[in-house]
């Protein structure tokens, strides 16, 4: 399991399905899972348990690959089951997650073509959520701080 900053993975969240019931429906075995009420394992002015189960499956690629790349080895994972995926049906959060170290690490712009934004566009779910660098927060405070 990746940590989650520098992850690379489609993530379903259901506040009514557990997390052995969407693999059985998905048929795929996440690579994480966070089960309803079980202690957060974030710092966010949230309550300290989930709201939700969080089921995740990783792109099979570490840091060292391009985000590209990384993108389309979760793709050859997740598409062969995004028709069950759809199933899933309302009630259920999906979308593919980068984490923003895996966005920072990024030493020059990610080129994301037309065939791999038709792919990610294929999967069932919300889209894509790209968590900003700290180094774009820390711009975003700055600019922030100046402007007051």
């Amino acid at each position: 399991m990746q940590e989650k900053h520098r992850r690379v993975g489609f993530r379903v969240l259901s506040s009514s399905l557990s997390a052995e019931e969407i693999a059985a429906h998905a048929g795929l075995l996440p690579a994480s899972l966070g089960r309803l009420d079980e202690p957060a394992p974030f710092e966010l002015p949230r309550p300290s348990a989930r709201l939700e189960t969080a089921w995740v499956v990783d792109s099979p690629l570490d840091m060292a690959h391009p985000l590209e790349e990384r993108l389309e080895a979760l793709l050859d994972i997740v598409e062969p089951y995004a028709r069950r995926l759809h199933q899933l049906g309302d009630g259920c959060l999906m979308h593919i997650f980068i984490g923003s170290d895996a966005v920072a690490h990024a030493t020059s712009c990610a080129l994301l073509g037309p065939t791999l934004l038709e792919r990610l566009s294929a999967l069932p779910g919300e889209g894509v959520l790209v968590e900003a660098p700290e180094s774009a927060r820390q711009l975003e405070s700055t600019l922030s701080d100046a402007g007051r």
